[in-house]
Parts: structure tokens; sequence; C-alpha cells
């Protein structure tokens, strides 16, 4: 198959990697993508989508890199350096997280891409157990972001992991910010197995919990 690809244009193997991926044929679709991001022209897209590949199948290492890369290439790609953020924060590497994240974290109130600097510091300040500034970033972002639905199904599981941690420690949960209802939507329901037990204790809600997502944006890291 190796000889095949090596015949194919960047695009090709683009459009090859997003039909296998849409097909669920991970195996092919990494093929194709590997391929891309192996030469001189690799883009940035191709960069961004083996990142989330790997960061699905669990190589952990590889998907940095591979991110890494595509904001070499443009480093104004909002959802990759989100993704990289995420991806450091989750294997303890708060500072480096920080780092990553400055430039979203830098965004005005009046970006379309607000609810990222929001999720950003959110997490952040979950990860220092920071509860109530957390709840309301995490909120705010919710209510800001309207075009990335599997982004908010994260985040949304995140908070209901901070409220089961707390109560089970018998703290009060957080009450909700003044943030409009859409800041929850019913599409955005958590899923009942990534909840933490209501034994945990509120240093159980960390970073090593959140499950990296390929967000809706796959291959549009725009």
């Amino acid at each position: 198959m190796s000889s095949d690809l090596q015949q194919l244009s960047q695009q090709e193997l683009l459009s090859l990697a997003l039909d296998a991926l849409r097909r669920e044929d991970a195996g092919r679709g990494l093929a194709y993508l590997k391929e891309a991001a192996s030469r001189e022209d690799a883009s940035a897209q191709v960069l961004f989508m083996l990142g989330s590949e790997y960061a699905q199948i669990g190589m952990i290492p590889e998907a940095k890199a591979a991110l890494y890369k595509s904001l070499h290439a443009v480093p104004e790609l909002p959802i990759a350096r989100f993704q990289l953020g995420l991806l450091q924060l989750t294997t303890g590497d708060a500072a480096e997280a920080r780092s990553v994240w400055m430039p979203l974290l830098d965004l005005p109130a009046t970006s379309p891409l607000a609810y990222l600097r929001c999720f950003a510091q959110g997490l952040l300040d979950v990860s220092v157990e920071a509860w109530d500034s957390a709840r309301g970033a995490l909120l705010e972002g919710l209510a800001l972001n309207l075009d990335n639905a599997a982004l908010n199904k994260d985040m949304q599981g995140v908070l209901e992991r901070m409220d089961a941690a707390q109560a089970g420690q018998g703290i009060p949960a957080a009450a909700p910010s003044a943030a409009p209802s859409a800041a929850a939507p019913a599409t955005t329901a958590p899923a009942p197995e990534a909840a933490t037990p209501a034994s945990a204790s509120p240093a159980d809600v960390d970073a090593s919990h959140l499950f990296i997502s390929a967000y809706q944006h796959r291959g549009k890291p725009h």
C-alpha cells in the first residue's frame, strides 16, 4: 500500500483520510495521514488531524509532536492549540498547558472563539481545585460555544465530575453562576460512565479524568 500512497497528492491523501475516518476506518485513515504528514509540503490541517487521531488511540507523545508541528506551520490554529494544551494538562504539565494556551487566554471577550479562552481558564482552575472560578469559566464557555457540540459535551462532563466529587466530600456544590440556561443544552448531557464516584475527593477531579475527543471540527482546525 505504501508504494501506492506515494503516487497520491496531499489533497488526495487528505480527502481519502477524511473519507476513511467518516467510515470509522481508523487504520486506513491513519495510514493516509501519516503519509501526508511525512512530506515536506505537509499542511497544518493534516498535522492537526494526525495529532487528533494519535490522541484517540492513546499515543500521546506522537499526538503532542504532531500538534506542535501543526502550530509551527500555522501558529494561530485555535482548536489545535486548545487540544495540545489539553494533552499537556492531562499528562500533568499544567505549566506547559498554560504556555500553549496563552494566545487563547488573551482572546478578547468579543472574539467568536472566546469560548476557548473560558474553557482553557476553567480547566486550569480545575487543576488547582479553584472550584468556583472553574465553574464560572466553564459555564461561560458553554454559553458562548454554539458550534462545537462535542467540545461542550466534554466540558459538561467536567462540571458533572466536579459536582460528584464535591458531593462525596459533603461540600455543597457551588451555585451556578448567572449564565443563561443555554449554557447546558440537552445535546451536551454528560455520559454517565464518565462520572466520578460519589466517594471521590475534590482532588480526584483533575485533568487526568478528561477525555480527549476528536471534536466535530476534525479536519477543520479553524
